[in-house]
């Protein structure tokens, strides 16, 4: 019996594959080269140019883009840095100039009521630290970490 030749299959192989690209043709004309080119980078590797082009098609990778998107990746539509556990859905950025400009009337209403009698207690709590615990404390329903002073 007769034992077959494995063929080595390079990074490149297993991106393509899993960016859906099975299609040698459509590999090619996505990179621009002839579908020789593309059985030879198979077997061989590709330049890292394709690499990053096939990781900015598979809209996963962000990093090829700039340094600024290290870090970041895209996951079934949503915005992941995985280090920060950041998430950002399309509806939830679509909202952030709503929020912006909720947050800066919200300051200027502040701004216009000096004589607010909350006012004085929440630059006690800002200035000595305790204004982000006590805020989380509040909104997260736990038990304050240290003693008031």
């Amino acid at each position: 019996m007769k034992k077959s030749k494995k063929i080595p299959r390079s990074d490149f192989y297993r991106l393509r594959l899993k960016t859906g690209l099975g299609n040698l043709d459509k590999a090619a004309e996505l990179c621009g080269v002839t579908t020789r080119t593309i059985q030879n980078w198979d077997k061989k590797g590709a330049p890292a140019t394709a690499m990053r082009l096939l990781q900015l098609y598979d809209r996963k990778y962000c990093s090829g883009i700039g340094p600024q998107w290290e870090g970041f990746c895209f996951s079934r539509g949503v915005l992941i840095h995985a280090r920060l556990k950041l998430r950002f859905t399309p509806e939830g950025l679509k909202r952030w100039p709503q929020i912006i400009s909720d947050l800066k009337k919200l300051e200027q209403q502040a701004n216009n009521r000096p004589n607010c009698p909350m006012t004085p207690l929440i630059n006690w709590l800002n200035a000595t630290g305790w204004g982000r615990p006590l805020i989380e404390n509040l909104t997260h329903r736990k038990k304050l970490s240290s003693p008031i002073r």
